[in-house]
């Protein structure tokens, strides 16, 4: 098992998302804090996991609303 560390959750989650076909899976662990980057793993994030400290430690925000012009789809904080 490797271990990287990356000051962005997206980052991770693009060295995840190019790695060759595999059934392998990708842990990203995320320290506790507030994650307010919008992060998609686009069609090739297959196995990918997150996990964080827990409810009320982890926080993933983003304001991207209808009322910000952006559709249900297009609002995620985390998307595939």
């Amino acid at each position: 098992m490797a271990l990287n560390t990356f000051k962005k959750t997206k980052k991770a989650v693009n060295v995840a998302s190019k790695r060759k076909e595999t059934d392998e899976r990708f842990v990203i662990y995320v320290k506790a804090g507030t994650c307010k980057e919008k992060v998609v793993t686009g069609h090739k994030g297959k196995n990918i996991t997150m996990a964080g400290d827990g409810i009320g430690k982890t926080i993933a925000t983003r304001s991207d609303s209808k009322n910000g012009g952006y559709t249900t789809f297009k609002s995620a904080t985390f998307g595939m």
